[in-house]
């Protein structure tokens, strides 16, 4: 007995050595682990962003950016373009076409590229990128202007709105090329004039009446927003209609700040805890308290007839029948629970989706519930009658404050759960 209660100690002295440099470890690395990565000119990038290079819990993978030859590119439409800056405080970042030069007259963006490219201009689903600009939540301004190239088949200079760009762009021999600034109505093409590109630009004061600006214009780049504007305006349609605006209220109220990302923050921390109780709760039926009957003297473990308990089998067994049976279901569920747990962890489904997260949640509250329930009936095991007496109404207070915050953190959790799929199943508001 004297040995199972050593060898007991020794593990849970180790066990406890590494859960306290694991998390130190961890809080560690949780606060240095994604400093702004750099590359070129650009050395803010940081969440959303993320360098193919950065750590895997770095940023978001759908707005990775690439360093290719000392230049930060982004990836938009299945095109690479330059990003010149990123502003986090209107969520915005200033990109420009690979192909154009600031003192190239001739250069010129090698796709098109409009407002009709970006699906919150329409009712079509959300991109990665919009071409709204986020001012308060303010849609009516786009957050760049258009340039549109055109070759007519001749001589256009009585309308000042065409800028010519004489040697620097030929579309056709035969032909006239000209720049605009702005949208191009249809009152402005003029017959004989067709539409050769457009490309878009956020240097919103350069002059229309000269070429050399419009090409300082295009060079300069475009913004485009990562703010889910289809999301922000979703959300504020459904506030003023009446079961919405209650789901609405109730489900803000029981969300983390942070989207339940947190979860994936203390991943590794919950898989530690999870493992160190599975261990334990192992250990525990393997050297249960009052530990087992050694072997006879003679070294021989079979057990005689008639001799209860055999060597090797647990001595409170047989003295506290009942509630070692108890003692053994919460141990049992313990350590099936914990095991589970473990096995979420490692399984890579989404610990973001609210249904997994409160299987998770309601797996862990079972865990330490049956982890309590088998410590107090172990302790009851070994402690003396009149010892054990004396704590029975401290025992008793516990258990009901016990009982009360397990039936809070069930509850918020399962209100969480049921918020989110009534609002699935009514479906979003109409648009």
């Amino acid at each position: 007995m004297r040995k199972s209660l050593d060898m007991m100690r020794r593990v849970l002295v180790i066990l406890l050595l590494i859960l306290i440099h694991h998390i130190s470890a961890t809080k560690d690395h949780h606060e240095h682990r994604c400093p702004p990565s750099s590359c070129a000119n650009i050395l803010n990038i940081t969440y959303p962003f993320r360098l193919q290079a950065d750590p895997e819990n770095c940023g978001d993978k759908k707005y990775e950016l690439g360093c290719q030859n000392n230049v930060t590119v982004l990836y938009l439409h299945s095109a690479q373009y330059h990003v010149q800056a990123i502003n986090y405080n209107n969520y915005t970042v200033r990109v420009v076409d690979p192909a154009l030069q600031l003192h190239n007259c001739s250069s010129l963006p090698l796709r098109s590229l409009s407002r009709s490219n970006f699906s919150d201009t329409y009712s079509y689903p959300r991109d990665l990128y919009q071409a709204g600009l986020n001012a308060n939540l303010n849609w009516e301004f786009l957050s760049f202007e258009h340039i549109v190239f055109l070759n007519c088949n001749h001589s256009v200079r009585e309308n000042e709105k065409y800028v010519e760009s004489g040697e620097c762009v030929k579309w056709d021999s035969k032909g006239y090329a000209y720049a605009m600034g702005g949208d191009l109505k249809a009152e402005d093409l003029e017959v004989g004039c067709d539409v050769k590109l457009v490309a878009p630009t956020s240097f919103r004061t350069f002059n229309n009446h000269s070429y050399a600006d419009i090409q300082r214009a295009l060079a300069y780049g475009f913004e485009i927003s990562w703010f889910d504007r289809k999301n922000v305006e979703g959300e504020q349609r459904a506030e003023t209609k009446g079961l919405r605006k209650g789901l609405n209220k109730v489900g803000n109220w029981l969300a983390h700040k942070d989207n339940d990302n947190w979860l994936k923050d203390i991943r590794g921390n919950l898989s530690l805890v999870a493992t160190v109780i599975a261990t334990i709760t192992f250990q525990i039926a393997l050297n249960p308290p009052g530990g087992v009957r050694p072997p006879q003297e003679t070294g021989v473990v079979a057990c005689p007839k008639g001799m209860n308990p055999c060597p090797g089998e647990s001595v409170l067994a047989y003295t506290m029948d009942e509630l070692y049976t108890r003692f053994l279901i919460c141990n049992t569920i313990c350590f099936i629970s914990s095991s589970a747990v473990c096995l979420w962890l490692v399984s890579g489904l989404p610990l973001n989706n609210r249904f997994f997260n409160w299987l998770l949640s309601i797996g862990m509250c079972v865990t330490i519930s049956s982890l309590a329930l088998t410590y107090m009936y172990g302790a009851q095991m070994v402690t003396p009658q009149p010892v054990w007496s004396t704590s029975t109404s401290m025992f008793g207070i516990v258990i009901l404050v016990w009982l009360a915050l397990l039936g809070v953190v069930v509850v918020v959790h399962s209100l969480r759960l049921f918020v989110w799929i009534f609002a699935k199943l009514i479906g979003k508001p109409k648009q």
